[in-house]
């Protein structure tokens, strides 16, 4: 059986998929024996018999891979080393430079200030380039698969709308071959196997803002992905380890 571990916030998204929801993630590995176990998003800690945090011996999307996403500047630095991401300021965004300004942690694309520089960061808060273009996509992936959209221009009109808003649009747009094995390696550092990532593209590049490891299940195509995709990357994973 595969089991799934996530907040409550996620709950009714992850039901979607028709997998056994645990309601405990504070249970010890024996408790589960040898059942595969995805952690869809943040799910707290879990503890062995001593009291020692650790992760499930089956897990996917394993603890220590949430923490660092979570950790958006952490995150964005350990993508940078194999994927293109924007720019990023520490403690002043220079003269003449338009940043987002994003907490160190969030969920979902709310919670974000345009400024202009120079501008002081705060504490607790992240500053990245901002990089104009009218062509953003969600690649959602799972195992060795993955699957692409293109944010839907919504009837926001603002100079800086919320794209996390928007919807996909799934047919009629070319997609560089590239998106899916660079989503992959950006998954691979993090150490996520399943998911979303938010990618920018602009002269042929793909630049990538950041992974989601609780994506929700909003389109039946995405439902239907992650259903199809999970078992699949269970058995590989599985088969793997034997």
């Amino acid at each position: 059986m595969i089991r799934f571990i996530t907040y409550d916030g996620m709950k009714s998204s992850a039901k979607k998929l028709g997998f056994k929801i645990e309601d405990n993630p504070m249970l010890r590995v024996e408790d589960y024996g040898h059942d595969p176990i995805v952690r869809w998003g943040w799910s707290g800690r879990s503890y062995n018999s001593i009291g020692v945090p650790q992760d499930y011996a089956n897990v996917f999307n394993p603890r220590k891979a949430i923490i660092a996403n979570c950790n958006k500047p952490k995150s964005l630095e350990i993508l940078s080393k194999v994927v293109a991401t924007p720019k990023r300021y520490f403690g002043l965004v220079p003269n003449g430079e338009t940043a987002v300004i994003r907490p160190n942690e969030h969920i979902a694309g709310k919670g974000f200030l345009v400024v202009k520089g120079p501008y002081m960061v705060e504490y607790g808060f992240h500053a990245m380039e901002y990089i104009k273009t009218k062509v953003e996509v969600r690649v959602w992936f799972c195992g060795k698969n993955t699957m692409i959209a293109q944010r839907a221009r919504s009837a926001d009109k603002s100079e800086h709308p919320c794209r996390s808003e928007w919807g996909y649009e799934f047919c009629g747009h070319w997609f560089d071959p590239a998106f899916g094995p660079e989503t992959l390696k950006a998954a691979h550092a993090l150490g996520l196997d399943c998911g979303a990532a938010d990618v920018l593209y602009r002269d042929g590049k793909c630049i990538f803002l950041e992974l989601n490891s609780a994506p929700s299940i909003d389109h039946w195509r995405i439902e239907k992905f992650f259903k199809q995709s999970i078992p699949l990357m269970v058995e590989g994973k599985m088969k793997g380890n034997k």
